[in-house]
């Protein structure tokens, strides 16, 4: 065989080792419920998370372009977040990962079901530009059929002057942060949002520095993005 050839091959190889030792988190992860809760330390905090999961499955995809999936599947409802992940630094017992993903923003189904979770608390809402209010500082943030008002008084003037250059029905891609607020107008329930932030785009993204835990191959110890929790995982393949 070719000398130059053999030398490529063995490049190669080193290569891929290297990525390998680089990626101790690559393939198919399950969360083992019996294990997190044993690690709470707490017999009675253990029997309500044990209740509290009954059907629930959660799954994370680790793939070797750095892709991560993370699955919450409960009944027929099932929820996916897909972010991007960088190993920062790797011992024998930890790995420390740079997550990016975007985050999810809450719907107005969501606000009518439950309101008292998200009333007076910072929110996130992702939507389409409807319409400027020009009686007041705000606009129209539409999901579907739903249209909620935001009012931006409190946002920098330039960020106004951004806002108020949108055309009505250009159905414009925005994200809103900011606290909910509600009031009641003849008896019904009105919901609106004191903006904290405002941006044109579809997606806002989120980044967590993760040290994951890791026990032995096929075990770790790290939370779900944006639940702070840590829990238990199993490698399933």
């Amino acid at each position: 065989m070719d000398k130059k050839i053999v030398v490529w091959i063995l490049m190669l190889l080193a290569h891929a080792s290297a990525y390998a030792q680089d990626s101790p988190l690559v393939g198919r992860w399950r969360v083992d419920f019996a294990k997190t809760a044993e690690s709470l330390g707490n017999s009675d905090k253990a029997k309500g998370f044990l209740a509290s999961s009954q059907g629930l499955l959660i799954e994370m995809d680790c793939l070797r372009d750095g892709t991560m999936i993370f699955t919450k599947t409960f009944g027929d409802e099932s929820e996916t977040i897909r972010g991007k992940y960088q190993v920062k630094k790797r011992d024998p017992e930890f790995v420390v990962i740079e997550l990016v993903y975007p985050l999810k923003g809450i719907r107005f189904e969501q606000i009518y079901q439950f309101p008292q979770d998200f009333v007076n608390q910072e929110v996130l809402m992702k939507g389409t530009f409807r319409e400027h209010y020009s009686e007041s500082d705000s606009f129209g943030l539409g999901q579907g059929d739903y249209v909620i008002e935001v009012f931006y008084e409190n946002l920098p003037a330039e960020k106004k002057t951004e806002i108020k250059k949108q055309a009505p029905g250009t159905e414009a891609p925005v994200v809103v942060s900011g606290v909910l607020g509600r009031s009641s107008i003849e008896d019904d329930e009105v919901y609106y949002i004191e903006a904290a932030a405002v941006a044109w785009k579809k997606d806002a993204m989120a980044k967590e520095v993760i040290r994951v835990k890791l026990n032995g191959r096929d075990g770790c110890e790290m939370p779900f993005p944006g639940l702070g929790m840590s829990l238990i995982w199993r490698r399933d393949q």
